[in-house]
């Protein structure tokens, strides 16, 4: 990692002696204090990619361009980890698709990624990219971007019609993803997301074997899940995951469905194999910690070895 006071010669220096070494597979860089040119495009192929940052005397598309020069070439790439820091807005440029503009789809077979981790991209899971993801994993989404409408003129068209479609070709919302994971089959073994929706349920509820899951739960992605739909996903994890969900994290913003009560403790209480729990609990209903403990403890069949509980905003 690239420290604040290294200057373009000494990180020249250090990225050409590291393309030359023979059995290098693993790539992990933090770029956000790099000045010279980036090294990724002349990587030797790799199983596992890790990008952290960006600064502004290297721009964005440029970095894209080079992650898609070395995602091209490793064939045998299973994970990719890839974070935005800039704080700007993504783009058609910084989208998932842009991953894989490089990739020659008519020379080489899809590939075979296990593991995804992204912040601050657009995705859209078509038949372009969801090939390379058939036998994904893991799934951690952070920043997390859905396409805004693009704004109308009185008329009814688009006044910028040009970004729609750029953004309609690369990035779609939220539940998209699920509905093309549940129809591709893809079992997802590690969830790490921050948006939940109907969709959302409905693909935790049409498998088994999911191990770790951890969610963000805002206002607004509350209100569009409707009652049923929550009683379903505390179902689920039982019902379906029961065997083998080992760590369960849920951070809602505000009280309602997705705290834990003793109506969700039926559905909890058949995960035999849990061992790590952060849950949030209304505050009309804990009477005390310990006997909210309690409760969270007494419910499980598995020895729980840790347990979180979190006190969410009594609703406006």
């Amino acid at each position: 990692m690239p420290c604040r006071h290294d200057d373009a010669v000494i990180q020249t220096l250090v990225g050409d002696a590291v393309i030359t070494l023979p059995n290098l597979q693993h790539f992990v860089m933090d770029a956000t204090y790099f000045v010279a040119p980036l090294p990724i495009s002349r990587l030797p192929p790799l199983i596992a990619l890790t990008l952290y940052g960006g600064t502004k005397n290297i721009s964005e598309q440029a970095g894209i361009d080079q992650v898609s020069q070395c995602v091209a070439k490793s064939h045998h790439l299973s994970s990719l980890t890839l974070f935005r820091s800039n704080g700007s807005e993504p783009s058609a440029t910084t989208s998932l698709h842009s991953i894989f503009k490089e990739f020659d789809a008519t020379k080489h077979p899809p590939l075979k990624l296990t593991r995804l981790t992204l912040g601050g991209f657009y995705v859209r899971f078509d038949a372009t990219i969801l090939p390379h993801f058939k036998s994904l994993q893991s799934l951690v989404l952070s920043d997390f971007a859905e396409p805004a409408q693009p704004p109308r003129r009185r008329d009814g068209t688009d006044d910028a019609p040009g970004v729609g479609r750029a953004l309609s070709s690369c990035a779609a919302p939220f539940s998209d993803m699920w509905k093309e994971f549940r129809k591709a089959g893809i079992r997802l073994s590690r969830i790490d997301v921050a948006h939940v929706s109907n969709a959302f349920v409905d693909y935790i509820s049409s498998y088994s074997g999911l191990e770790n899951l951890t969610l963000y739960v805002h206002d607004l992605d509350a209100q569009n899940v409707d009652a049923k739909r929550e009683d379903q996903f505390w179902e689920a994890l039982g019902g379906n995951h029961g065997g083998t969900l080992q760590c369960l994290d849920i951070y809602p913003h505000y009280e309602g469905g997705w705290c834990f009560s003793q109506k969700r403790a039926t559905g909890l209480g058949k995960c035999e194999e849990l061992l790590s729990l952060r849950v949030a609990i209304a505050t009309s209903r804990a009477v005390s910690y310990d006997e909210s403990s309690s409760l969270s403890a007494d419910s499980c069949q598995a020895v729980v070895r840790d347990i979180t509980l979190l006190w969410p905003w009594p609703v406006p």
